[in-house]
Order: C-alpha cells, then sequence, then structure tokens
C-alpha cells in the first residue's frame, strides 16, 4: 500500500497549478462558445432535441450566452480556489454539459478537460494558492480516496498518450511519415506559421519529425508512471504541446494538454526553483464530513460505471439495437459526462485531401452572395488565421458525403437556409454548395483546386453553368465511395444538355 501511495503521490503545488490552469481553460472555452452562440443551437437541432420551452431566456442564443456567462464565474471561483471541493464539483458538471451540448460545432470538445475535473474531484488542488488555504480551509479527505484520485489522474494521462499512439498505424505515421506534413496543410486545423513552414521546410525532415513524434507518444507514458522520470515527462510533455501550440489551431487543447503535464512537476522540483511548502501545522484543519466523502466516493465510481457500460454499448453492441432497456439512456449519460476511453480522436489518420466549402446563393432580384462569409462568392481559400479565418461549426472542414439525403452537405443546406438567410429582398431564392477540393501528394505543394458541385436548391432550379458562370471556372463531379459514402475525389463535369441539372 505504501509503494502505491508513493506511486500515486502528487504534490499539492503541482496540483494547485493544475486547477488554476483548468479554470483557465474552461473560462477560455466558455468565451469562445459566446462568439459561436448565435450558431450554436440551429447546428444543434439536426442532431438533438431543441431546448424545452421553459429552458429559453429570450432565445437560445441568449440561453447559451447566459450559461456560459455563469460557468465563467465557475471558472473564476475555480481559480480563486473558492470553496474548492464544490466548485470542482459543479465546474465539471458544467464542463461536461457544454460538451455534450457542443457535439455538432468544431468549437468545444474537450474531453481532457472533464477527466481532469474529473479526478480533481478528490484531490488537494485547493491545499495552496487559493483562497481556502489563506483562510485556513483545508478538508481533511480520506487517504485511500486521495491515492485513488492520483493513481486515476496519472493512469488517465499515461492511456492518453498511449491509445493516440497505437491508433497510429496507418500509412502516413508508418510508411510514408508524412502524417505531420499532411496535418498542418489540413484546412480544419489552419494557421498561417504551421502552413508556411509546411511549404518551405525541406521534404526530408517530415519522416524524422513524424517518427519522432510517434515515438515521443509511445515513451510518454513510462515516463508518466515511472515516479522518478515525471519531471522530464512533464517537461517533454510542455515542450511538445508548446511546439504544437503556434502550428495547429487546436483551441485550447495545447494549453490544456501543458497544464496536465505541470501535475508531474514533483515536490523536490518546486523547491529547487525556490517554492518551497509552507508548514502546514500552522493550517487549520476542516473537519472531516465522512457523508460528503462517501457521496463523493460514490459519485465518482458511478461516474467511471457509467462511462464503461456507456462506452461498451455504443463501441461493442452498436447503437442501432440496444443490449438491454436503458442501454440508450446509459449511452446518453455516458457523452453528457464528456470523459472518454477510447482518444482516437486525437490521432486521426491524416486525410490525402484538403478543401473548403463555397456557397453560391441567388436573391430575387438576382445579385449573387455566398452566405457563409456574406461577401461576393469566391474560390480563394480562407485565411489561414485571424478574425473570420474559419467557420465555426463541424461542418465547414468535412468533405461532402453520400447519405442518401442526410450527408454533411444537407446538414450544411439546411443550415444556411435557417441561420445565414436573409429576409424580404435579402432572401435565398437559390442555392448552389461547392466543395472545393484539394488533393495532396506527400512532400509536394498543393497545385489543383478542383471545384465541385455538390448540392443544389431547389433541386432543378440551379444549372453548372450558372455555377460556373458566377465562379468563372470549370465545375468537377464529387466521387464517392459506393460502400462506404466518403469523398474518393473528383471528375470534369461535362456540360452537355443532359448533365447540366445535378440534384
Amino acid at each position: 500500500m505504501r509503494r502505491f501511495a508513493a506511486f500515486a503521490e502528487l504534490d499539492r503545488r503541482s496540483l494547485g497549478c493544475l486547477r488554476i490552469g483548468t479554470a483557465t481553460v474552461l473560462a477560455w472555452d466558455m468565451l469562445r462558445a459566446q462568439s459561436v452562440a448565435a450558431d450554436w443551437w440551429a447546428m444543434q437541432a439536426y442532431h438533438e432535441p431543441k431546448l424545452p420551452t421553459w429552458l429559453i431566456f429570450g432565445s437560445e442564443a441568449m440561453t447559451l450566452r447566459l450559461a456560459a456567462s455563469a460557468v465563467l464565474i465557475v471558472a473564476v471561483l475555480l481559480a480563486l480556489g473558492w470553496r474548492t471541493r464544490q466548485v470542482t464539483l459543479i465546474a465539471w458538471v458544467s464542463a461536461g454539459a457544454f460538451q455534450f451540448a457542443a457535439s455538432g460545432t468544431a468549437d468545444y470538445h474537450n474531453a481532457v478537460l472533464c477527466v481532469l475535473l474529473f479526478w480533481c474531484l478528490a484531490l488537494p488542488t485547493g491545499a495552496v494558492l487559493s483562497l481556502d488555504a489563506r483562510a485556513g480551509r483545508r478538508p481533511q479527505l480520506p487517504g485511500w480516496l486521495t491515492v485513488a484520485a492520483g493513481a486515476g489522474l496519472l493512469l488517465s494521462l499515461a492511456w492518453i498518450y498511449l491509445c493516440t499512439a497505437v491508433v497510429k498505424s496507418g500509412p502516413a505515421w508508418w510508411q510514408e511519415g508524412s502524417a505531420v506534413w499532411l496535418a498542418l496543410l489540413d484546412r480544419g486545423t489552419p494557421t498561417a506559421p504551421g502552413r508556411w513552414l509546411a511549404l518551405a521546410a525541406p521534404a526530408g525532415i517530415w519522416p524524422t519529425i513524424t517518427h519522432a513524434a510517434l515515438l515521443f507518444e509511445y515513451v510518454a507514458p513510462v515516463l508518466i508512471l515511472w515516479p522518478r522520470c515525471r519531471v522530464y515527462a512533464a517537461l517533454g510533455l510542455a515542450l511538445f504541446h508548446l511546439g504544437m501550440w503556434p502550428v495547429l489551431a487546436l483551441g485550447s487543447f495545447p494549453l490544456l494538454m501543458m497544464v496536465a503535464a505541470s501535475t508531474l512537476i514533483p515536490g523536490s522540483t518546486w523547491d529547487r526553483l525556490g517554492w518551497r511548502q509552507q508548514n502546514e501545522t500552522a493550517r487549520v484543519s476542516t473537519p472531516r464530513r465522512v457523508v460528503a466523502e462517501r457521496v463523493v466516493a460514490g459519485l465518482m465510481a458511478l461516474g467511471l460505471l457509467i462511462t464503461a457500460e456507456g462506452e461498451r454499448v455504443v463501441a461493442w453492441e452498436g447503437d442501432t439495437v440496444w443490449p438491454y432497456a436503458g442501454a440508450g439512456h446509459v449511452a446518453r449519460l455516458r457523452y453528457l459526462l464528456g470523459m472518454e476511453i477510447i482518444w482516437g480522436m486525437y490521432a486521426p489518420e491524416p486525410f490525402h485531401a484538403a478543401g473548403w466549402w463555397v456557397a453560391v446563393g441567388w436573391h430575387a432580384d438576382g445579385t449573387v452572395v455566398d452566405p457563409i462569409t456574406g461577401e461576393p462568392p469566391t474560390l480563394r481559400p480562407p485565411a489561414p488565421s485571424g478574425p473570420g479565418s474559419r467557420l465555426r461549426w463541424l461542418a465547414f472542414s468535412d468533405a461532402p458525403y453520400l447519405d442518401d439525403d442526410w450527408g454533411i452537405q444537407h446538414i450544411y443546406r439546411n443550415f444556411l437556409l435557417e441561420r445565414r438567410n436573409g429576409r424580404g429582398a435579402d432572401q435565398l431564392h437559390r442555392l448552389a454548395l461547392v466543395w472545393v477540393h484539394e488533393p495532396l501528394t506527400p512532400f509536394e505543394s498543393p497545385v489543383l483546386r478542383q471545384p465541385a458541385l455538390v448540392l443544389t436548391w431547389p433541386q432543378g432550379q440551379v444549372s453548372a453553368a450558372a455555377v460556373e458562370e458566377v465562379l468563372e471556372t470549370s465545375l468537377h463531379v464529387p466521387v464517392f465511395d459506393d460502400e462506404s459514402g466518403p469523398l474518393t475525389g473528383v471528375r470534369a463535369l461535362s456540360l452537355s444538355p443532359s448533365e447540366q441539372w445535378l440534384p
């Protein structure tokens, strides 16, 4: 037991940094939620039921802004360390709820934050750098619960890196070594420095960088779980994600992983840096509340059980035929908790093609506008950084998909007609969606941009010739995989009379 306790021991100064860091990330995410409020619920309407009437204050967008503002206050209180245990519980529930609500947007997907806040429920994160510590409030958590939570946090971090490393099994990671290069050119996560680096750096360095990143993800779990090496894990992970931050637009993810790495810093390192632990005998401990401790332990056990069972029924049983009555509710609760078991979303096989959407809309008076940008349609790619650089919902960077009137393009069409449509003279009478296909050949600068006409509305009322006239270029036809549905490429569009009209 002593060895296990030593393995799971986390310095309270590091835990204080964890509390402040997670609060900062939560506040950042809530500020970003304010910017997407007008678009958020429109996308959710296609995946989840709309909000009940009694929950709406003014409008759905206003409701989201109010909720985000409330969580922002919670994040500030958490950073200050006021009533840390209670506020951590509220922050965890809030982070999970927002993750669940944002499943159809690209601006909030922070499962790591939910995992960190979950383990913080039973860790003394308010022991230093907090109002609680200043006031002498030091809740006495049972040793076994603190040890279990510390071990859970360490194992979770190690599993994240091991899982992402194992999932990286495709040729871009191993045989080609082009995964990092392709990721920097992905239009879904662009930054100006990242794209410049991909196009300017010598091609010979990318296999080395790709394999080095892969090797580090395999080594990181060992460093995390080996107490004597945790300071090296903290330094390595911080540098790894610091290097990732300016070249990939991943939101708060790099910062959050650097915050998680700070948890690994041992007390001896803080002592060498001049931050010494205060004498705890001068502090007044809050009396133990056995009932509260049991509630926290029971809540955490229930959360782990729901997460594991929800993952099982979805990943192993399938979500079309539930294995037992109530399994669907368990899966829904698992999504609501916001935690993951299989971290494949952080290790995708990079696409060998990029692209972006262009919308061509006609008003009643014949004027043409792109309802995405509010400006005349153009095939120019979106700016890699800065305000307005990318659409603020998931469909922006997703290629069209063959799916019987329910692919990304149809969701996107409905979104634009509902939320990006004007009134009166500004109302859209016709609409065409064009996907600009950009093939990527490893280590060669992309030179082809092939606009493909994917969808028109109303059906049969927009000709390919009319779209070509507006965009001043020839169009292509998307080619899909007939079995699985994803876009595989494009082919030239013939403008013979029988092929001018597309569905």
